[in-house]
């Protein structure tokens, strides 16, 4: 293990400890403030984000820098905040956090605290469905990286921002409807991980390009590197990437084909997910684990993994995903024999409503695929050759990526 990936050993919580029997003074703060940065960004890296240690550490740190830290330990703090709010799936805590982040980091000018204000912000954006706003402060974000004076950012909060928020940028450029520059964004993830050779963040961008793959509907290569970050999080015990590689397996087996194993993964994956505190994201992990189960016929298990999923987006504000839950319900209503056509009909319609709501091309174009082929066997072909047209005509690049491919070949069945 690499050196600034080694967990925090107990002699620094002894430390803590006995400072905490000390009269309260700045320089005993002081020294407390810096011990509990070291034990967050080790806790973030063996126990998860969401463990509820991470929480107290990260709150405590912030009382303490009400008290005697500075600018950049308070940023620190609130990132640490932030991210165990997020994995928790409090989305508009987190969000409320990362704002304030911001602002102070826009009154410093600080480049380091522009970095993260902006990153973090975009995460909170991209969960709660605002992707324009967050495909926005993830480019702000990475105009303030410089590789060679940032490569140590890491050792803060177990997490370097290049792998971090460059790999959730390519999210919100897929879901806008930019494939290529969503796969740009990916690439770039793994090349800034294997510059920066910081081993978790290493696994976390196998993770991250994993999940943009597996939008982009490349399973075998959104496979491929959710193996080689289960590999690298089993080998150095990051319970957390272990979790997520394997659910992100679960997603990658069920598309290719293999819903039982896919499911089975699922399954294994999910428990250890909740078993470290996170719930972020459930609403996409239950729609994959959903059609896992349609795809083995089982409707009636898909359809409550639905319906509590949008229930959940909804709680938590966690929409970034809502018009693929519609869509996928509408899929598996479809599936009995005789089909709950006009449901399912209803579904590809609020997919695509929400869609443009988000103003998520590449979902919109996944919905009305689902509703052309409805209606082709409904003998609504002119409906269908127009709807599936106009959108597809939107698109300016990724045509060699599957669903615009798909589209085409609609289109061409159609007689466009």
């Amino acid at each position: 293990m690499a050196e600034a990936d080694k967990p925090a050993g107990p002699d620094l919580t002894k430390g803590i400890d006995t400072l905490g029997g000390l009269p309260e003074t700045p320089e005993r703060d002081r020294q407390e403030l810096a011990l509990q940065h070291i034990v967050g960004a080790s806790l973030m890296e063996t126990k998860g984000d969401a463990s509820p240690e991470v929480g107290a550490v990260y709150a405590r740190t912030v009382e303490l820098c009400d008290r005697v830290g500075d600018a950049f330990d308070l940023v620190v703090s609130r990132m640490g905040l932030s991210l165990y709010y997020m994995n928790r799936g409090q989305h508009r805590t987190c969000d409320e956090i990362n704002r304030t982040m911001l602002s102070a980091a826009i009154n410093s000018e600080d480049p380091v605290h522009l970095l993260w204000g902006h990153g973090f912000v975009g995460m909170s954006s991209f969960w709660m469905g605002e992707l324009e706003l967050a495909h926005s402060h993830f480019d702000k974000s990475y105009s303030y990286y410089d590789p060679p004076k940032h490569r140590r950012l890491s050792d803060f909060v177990g997490m370097h921002p290049a792998p971090g928020l460059g790999g959730y940028s390519a999210w919100p450029a897929w879901m806008l409807g930019y494939p290529d520059q969503s796969l740009y964004r990916i690439r770039r993830t793994l090349a800034d991980a294997k510059e920066i050779a910081h081993t978790s963040s290493t696994a976390m961008a196998f993770s991250h390009a994993s999940t943009g793959y597996l939008l982009l509907r490349d399973a075998l290569e959104g496979r491929r590197l959710a193996d080689a970050g289960l590999a690298l999080a089993n080998e150095h015990g990051f319970g957390l990437w272990a979790a997520i590689c394997t659910l992100q397996l679960a997603r990658a087996l069920t598309q290719l084909g293999q819903p039982a194993e896919g499911l089975a993964a699922y399954e294994e994956g999910l428990r250890l997910y909740l078993a470290r505190g996170s719930e972020g994201s459930l609403p996409y992990l239950l729609s994959g684990m959903a059609e896992a189960h349609g795809k083995l016929g089982q409707v009636g298990e898909g359809l409550k993994l639905v319906e509590e999923a949008l229930a959940r987006a909804h709680d938590t504000a966690e929409l970034a995903h809502e018009p693929e839950l519609h869509r996928v319900k509408g899929e598996l209503l479809l599936k009995p024999d005789p089909p709950n056509t006009a449901e399912a009909e209803q579904c590809f319609h609020t997919a695509i409503e929400h869609s443009r709501k988000h103003r998520a091309k590449s979902w919109e174009l996944r919905a009305i695929i689902s509703l052309a082929r409805l209606l082709i066997k409904q003998r609504k072909r002119d409906q269908a050759r127009a709807m599936l047209a106009e959108i597809y005509g939107w698109f300016t690049e990724g045509f060699d990526t599957a669903d615009l491919k798909d589209a085409r070949a609609l289109l061409e069945e159609l007689g466009r």
